[in-house]
Parts: structure tokens; C-alpha cells; sequence
């Protein structure tokens, strides 16, 4: 990249996706130190419940970052061509994590094996955002159609608050036993709620953090940044203390209320990125500049391929730290570990992943030559 890109690149969306893929790895972090299976009683625990609020914001994040960043992308050919990239790079994490599955866990490992597992999305253990992402990459020319067509901001307001409507409110309602004043004070003794509000179309909460990121670039949230920081920090401690509650004295258990179509996860999700947006990098140098471009574009490699890491890792803390509370301080030093070894690892499938779009090509263009 030139020196006049680089001093022109907005380099707050570079850090953005740099701590959306921390919150990946945190995410996992929760998963692999027990947090899911230990009974939820004591400050340990409580702290980790407001740390999960805010490591889910991690998925709705990168979309409404894309959200952000292809809002103005249009139906073309070129368009559908810069998915190759993010397939061949899926495509070798897969590979890569395959094989590590062989050697430690004995899994088969040939070729018909490696495709189907390609293609359902298994083979690489966080594959899954890869399968979604393909159907957004998809309707993302479409969907811009629909939200640029609307001429006003009311009107995309309106748009953005219907998204809201079917995918987010659902968890506002349907998670409360009306029939039982004993539930109100034991909620985890029944997981059973009455329906008071439609919810079938929740799943498609990835097009409500994509519009939600193009009315955020366009018109941002119209209040000031202290304030911002203060309901932020009030909607995390509010979220993770009333998921503590709802779980106390039993095991996390994954409801509406504390999924990525949840209230609670776009509210946090809305403020912190509205407030990452407000990060001022005019005045970073440029090799600053250059060095956070560089690590943002190792982000999705780095997030396919931490399984690898995540898997040696914290099999080793498992065994040496035993207990859930005891193994919460080594956040602080597992996640940089992975995050540096994923990068290392990143990097070298890009270039990979380089090297086999361009002979691809070369292929490509050598056969229209013999064709012709």
C-alpha cells in the first residue's frame, strides 16, 4: 500500500476488527476454562457474566462493521469476485485444523473427508460464521438496494427498528413464566415461558446488525461520548448482574435473552461500537497506520485458525489450573499468547492464499489462451 493510502486510511475500522477478533478468542476463553459447567455462585463467576456481555458483542461487531464498510457496494461481477479470497482462506484453515484434529484426536483425514467436511462447515470448528457469511456476501447488493432506496433518515430509522422488531424484542418478552409468583424468585427452577411477542423471524439478526451498521456510518448515535461511556458501562453491569440472577445456583444455561439476538447484546454491541467509531487516528504516524492495516488483515485467518491454538492451550491450563475462579487471571496472559500465534499463523496463510489465487488465475487465463 502506498504512503498516500496509508496516510488517507481510516484507521479506526482497523482497530475495530482487531478487537472484535480479541473478543472472538475471549469468547472462547469462557468456553474452554469451564465457565459453562461450573454452578454459578460467587464473585468469580459474577465477574465472568459481565465479561460475557461483553464478549458477545464480538459476531455482531464484524457485521456491522461490514455493514459500515459495503454499504454502497453494488450488484457486479467484481463484486462476487472478492469473496475468492475469504474462501480459499477458509479453505486452508480448514485443512490446517483437520490435520491437527488427526494427529491429537485420530479423526479420519483424507480427501473425500476434508471436502464434505469443507462444505458442512466442520471442518474448521469455527466454520460456522464462514457459512453465514457466504449467504450475507450474497445479499449484501441486494440489501443495499433496499436500504439507499430510502431517501430519509425517518425512513431508515423505520427500517432499522422493524429489523429490531422481529429479531431483538422477541428476548425482550418471551422469556418470563407468568403462572408461577415461585419462579420470580427461583428462575432457573423451569425454563418454560409464555410467548407474548411473534419470534420467527429472530434468526435473521445478521441483517439487523448489517443495517444497523449502515445507519451508524451515515448518521451515527446523536449523543455525546461521556454519556455514551456511562450507559455502556450501566448496560453491562445491568445485563451480566441480571443473567447472574437468572442462572444463580445452577449452571449458564443459553436462552433468548443472552444470545447475539438478544436486547442485551445489541444494546452493548450498538454503544461500544458507536463509541470505537469515535477514536481519533488523523494524527497516528504512518507506519502506526501501516502496522494496524497489517494485523486487520489477518483478522479473519487468525479467527478460523485460533482453534488450533485454543485446543493446545487450554488443554494444558485445564490440567494445571483446576478450578474455573483460578484459571479467570490467565486470561490476561492466554489471550495475548493466542492472538500472537494466530497472527504468525494468519500471515502465512495469506500468503498462501496469494500465491494459489494467482496461479488460479494464471490457470485460468493460460486455458482461455488454448481455448481461443
Amino acid at each position: 500500500m502506498s504512503n498516500k493510502k496509508i496516510q488517507n486510511r481510516n484507521s479506526t475500522l482497523d482497530i475495530i476488527r482487531i478487537i472484535a477478533v480479541i473478543l472472538v478468542m475471549s469468547m472462547h476463553f469462557l468456553v474452554y476454562t469451564g465457565f459453562y459447567q461450573e454452578v454459578v455462585s460467587g464473585l468469580p463467576m459474577f465477574i465472568m457474566y459481565n465479561m460475557r456481555v461483553v464478549f458477545l458483542t464480538c459476531v455482531p461487531t464484524f457485521i456491522m462493521l461490514t455493514g459500515y464498510l459495503m454499504c454502497h457496494k453494488e450488484l457486479s461481477k467484481k463484486y462476487y469476485k472478492g469473496i475468492i479470497n475469504v474462501l480459499v482462506i477458509y479453505a486452508i484453515a480448514t485443512l490446517l485444523c483437520m490435520i491437527v484434529k488427526c494427529l491429537f484426536n485420530g479423526e479420519l483425514l483424507n480427501i473425500k473427508n476434508y471436502i464434505f467436511k469443507l462444505l458442512d462447515f466442520t471442518g474448521a470448528n469455527y466454520g460456522w460464521y464462514v457459512e453465514m457469511y457466504i449467504g450475507l456476501y450474497m445479499l449484501i447488493p441486494f440489501i443495499n438496494l433496499s436500504y439507499n432506496s430510502l431517501k430519509t433518515q425517518k425512513h431508515k430509522q423505520a427500517l432499522v427498528l422493524t429489523m429490531i422488531c422481529l429479531t431483538v424484542i422477541p428476548a425482550v418478552f418471551n422469556v418470563y413464566n407468568f403462572d408461577s409468583t415461585y419462579w420470580w424468585l427461583h428462575p432457573t427452577t423451569s425454563y418454560s415461558f409464555q410467548k407474548l411477542f411473534p419470534m420467527w423471524w429472530i434468526y435473521i439478526y445478521p441483517l439487523t446488525y448489517y443495517f444497523t451498521g449502515c445507519y451508524l456510518r451515515e448518521y451515527g448515535l446523536n449523543i455525546k461520548t461521556g454519556k455514551l461511556v456511562i450507559m455502556l458501562v450501566l448496560s453491562i453491569l445491568l445485563f451480566g448482574t441480571y443473567n447472574y440472577y437468572r442462572d444463580y445456583g445452577t449452571t449458564f444455561t443459553e436462552l433468548l435473552y443472552n444470545h447475539w439476538y438478544s436486547c442485551e447484546v445489541y444494546v452493548v454491541s450498538v454503544l461500544s461500537f458507536s463509541i470505537l467509531l469515535r477514536i481519533k487516528t488523523e494524527n497516528y504516524s504512518d507506519n502506526i497506520k501501516l502496522i494496524l492495516f497489517k494485523i486487520s488483515e489477518l483478522t479473519f485467518g487468525m479467527y478460523l485458525i485460533s482453534y488450533i491454538f485454543d485446543k493446545l492451550i487450554y488443554t494444558t491450563l485445564y490440567k494445571y489450573v483446576g478450578t474455573v475462579a483460578e484459571r479467570l487471571p490467565y486470561y490476561f496472559i492466554v489471550i495475548p499468547i493466542i492472538f500472537l500465534l494466530s497472527a504468525v499463523a494468519s500471515f502465512f496463510m495469506n500468503i498462501l492464499a496469494d500465491l494459489l489465487i494467482k496461479l488460479g488465475s494464471k490457470i485460468k487465463s493460460l486455458c482461455i489462451k488454448h481455448r481461443d
